[in-house]
C-alpha cells in the first residue's frame, strides 16, 4: 500500500533545504593571517580546511583546492593597476576579524573567469581598480596586491596540503603559479583570462 500523494509531497518539500544561496561576492583587500587544519587525512573522507580573515574554505580534494589556486594564479596578469595596499575594514572588537562570514564548500575544480576592471569612485575623487575573479557560487574582488599576495601565499599552503592528505593527490598536486605549470587533462575550457573591462562604482 503506497502513501498518499499528499504525504509524498510534504516528504519530498520537507527533503528540500528552506534556502540556497546561489552566487555571493567577496571583497579582499589588505593582509590577513590564515589557518590551514586536516581532518581524516589519506582517506576518501579528508578534508582540508582553510580559514582566512573572514573566510572559511573547506577543500574535498586536491583538484578542488588545485582549481582554486589556478583561478587566483590566472589573475596575475592584472596586478598591475592595482593599489598596492587598501586597508582592512576597521572593527570595534579586534576578536571580531577572525569570525567566519563565507564559508565554502569546494568538493571538486571550478571554472573560472577574470576580469579587471576599474571605476571612478566619488567618494575617493579617483579612479579605482580591481579585479573580478568569477569562481562557481562566488566572485572574488580582489581590491589591492597586498591581498592578492596574501591570499596566493594561503592558497599555495592548502593545495600543498591537499596534495598530501588527499587520495588524488599524486594527480592534482602540482603547483599552478609555476611558471612551467600544464593544466591536467579534463581541466574545463571556460577557465580563461578575459580582457579587462570598466564599470562605475
Amino acid at each position: 500500500m503506497q502513501p498518499p500523494k499528499d504525504s509524498q509531497s510534504d516528504a519530498k518539500a520537507a527533503s528540500r533545504p528552506d534556502a540556497m544561496v546561489m552566487h555571493t561576492t567577496a571583497r579582499i583587500s589588505g593582509d590577513h593571517a590564515g589557518l590551514v587544519s586536516v581532518e581524516f587525512a589519506r582517506t576518501n573522507e579528508a578534508v582540508v580546511t582553510m580559514v582566512w580573515g573572514g573566510i572559511l574554505m573547506r577543500f574535498l580534494s586536491a583538484n578542488a583546492a588545485q582549481g582554486v589556486l589556478e583561478g587566483f594564479s590566472a589573475a596575475r596578469g592584472h596586478l598591475a593597476p592595482l593599489a598596492a595596499h587598501t586597508p582592512n575594514p576597521r572593527l570595534d572588537n579586534a576578536n571580531e576579524f577572525v569570525q567566519t562570514t563565507l564559508a565554502l564548500n569546494w568538493v571538486r575544480r571550478a571554472s573560472y573567469a577574470v576580469v579587471g576592471r576599474n571605476g571612478y569612485s566619488t567618494a575617493l575623487g579617483r579612479t579605482v581598480h580591481w579585479i573580478d575573479l568569477s569562481m562557481g557560487p562566488v566572485t572574488w574582488l580582489i581590491m589591492d596586491r597586498t591581498a592578492y599576495h596574501s591570499a596566493l601565499d594561503i592558497l599555495r599552503r592548502a593545495h600543498r596540503t591537499a596534495a598530501g592528505v588527499c587520495l588524488d593527490g599524486d594527480t592534482y598536486g602540482v603547483d599552478p603559479t609555476e611558471d612551467d605549470y600544464i593544466p591536467p587533462l579534463g581541466v574545463p575550457e571556460a577557465n580563461r583570462r578575459l580582457r579587462p573591462g570598466s564599470a562605475r562604482i
